[in-house]
């Protein structure tokens, strides 16, 4: 709900081994990679966190080969 503060969808910390979020409850949670951004991207799904979920999310970050970018969607 977007007019409730506490329910906000964001990340609330980035590590080098995790990342973590609060809000989008009782939603589908998609962690999704790139190796690049922009136009061309492509965002492939590496987590999913199935309703019902917590307030706060978590994801441990693969250690790294390469260049990667991360995003998080609630639907």
């Amino acid at each position: 709900n977007p007019v409730v503060r506490g329910s906000r969808f964001r990340i609330v910390s980035v590590s080098p081994t995790n990342i973590v979020w609060r809000g989008g409850c009782e939603r589908t949670q998609v962690v999704e990679r790139a190796e690049a951004i922009g136009a061309g991207a492509v965002w492939t799904g590496v987590f999913t966190n199935l309703p019902p979920t917590a307030r706060e999310g978590a994801f441990a970050l693969p250690a790294a080969t390469s260049n990667s970018f991360y995003r998080i969607r609630a639907f």
